[in-house]
């Protein structure tokens, strides 16, 4: 077995009203506490913290206009991870909440203190739950609003520090695309890209999800910075058991390799 880094944008885990889906968080912690039972280490980056704030206020009938991302943030946080811990909780695992900003990423220290923490949770059997601390980190903020999907890159720099054997980024989408599917019925799926050599009509595509703040081709460019090693990095959805079936060596989605094909 080996370790397993899983990175799920907000469009993966909200359902259609836009609220966070327990359904989706339940689905995710089964594949996961599959593979624990067989040995994987499993760590997630997980965004969703600011999608969650604004179903707060919508239950609240308050309008979500009212905040910034950063107030929506600390409202939403603790509702986004309050559903890891519960969704693992019916499986008999455990999540343990790591938050960070870029200065943590951007320390010699503080690379050293968040790997620590990732450590300390996996030699416990624990799933180590990553989200940035938005509240406080405002070039985050800023990064996501530019559509820069923050939480991408910080699951680049997570693989920098863990070393995952596997690398999934979970996208609403299930993959990447030629053209955006929701849009084009005719879209085709790349099965693979070169990560050296990534089509300009990926690098350049804006597509976002319905509720995500990151674009896809930010997240393939993070993706393919995640392959210098002999590591596998796909980006895919989860439905229909993806986690627990490319950990298996399925073909699920978009690998990141070496030659670009559909």
């Amino acid at each position: 077995m080996g370790k397993l880094l899983l990175k799920f944008g907000t469009g993966s885990l909200t359902d259609t009203n836009g609220f966070l889906s327990e359904e989706a968080f339940t689905k995710i912690a089964r594949q996961v506490s599959s593979l624990m039972a067989e040995g994987w280490e499993v760590c997630i980056v997980s965004s969703g913290a600011v999608q969650a704030g604004i179903g707060e206020m919508k239950k609240s009938y308050r309008d979500p206009a009212e905040l910034d991302d950063p107030t929506l943030a600390s409202i939403g946080a603790p509702v986004l991870m309050s559903l890891w811990q519960r969704s693992f909780h019916k499986f008999g695992k455990l999540s343990g909440q790591i938050l960070f900003t870029h200065a943590d990423l951007g320390s010699i220290g503080g690379r050293k203190k968040l790997l620590r923490s990732i450590n300390r949770l996996t030699n416990h059997g624990f799933v180590p739950t990553l989200n940035e601390n938005d509240p406080v980190s405002f070039f985050g903020i800023k990064k996501m609003r530019q559509g820069a999907g923050d939480n991408d890159y910080a699951c680049m720099k997570v693989n920098e520090l863990w070393e995952a054997d596997l690398v999934q980024f979970v996208t609403e989408l299930g993959g990447v695309f030629d053209l955006d599917p929701r849009d084009h019925p005719s879209a085709r799926l790349f099965r693979e890209l070169d990560c050296t050599n990534l089509p300009a009509a990926v690098l350049d595509s804006k597509g976002k999800s319905k509720y995500g703040r990151g674009g896809i081709g930010n997240k393939t460019l993070q993706a393919a910075k995640c392959v210098d090693r002999e590591n596998k990095i796909i980006i895919s959805g989860f439905t229909n058991n993806a986690i627990y079936r490319f950990a298996h060596g399925e073909e699920i989605g978009t690998l990141l390799g070496t030659r670009n094909r559909f």
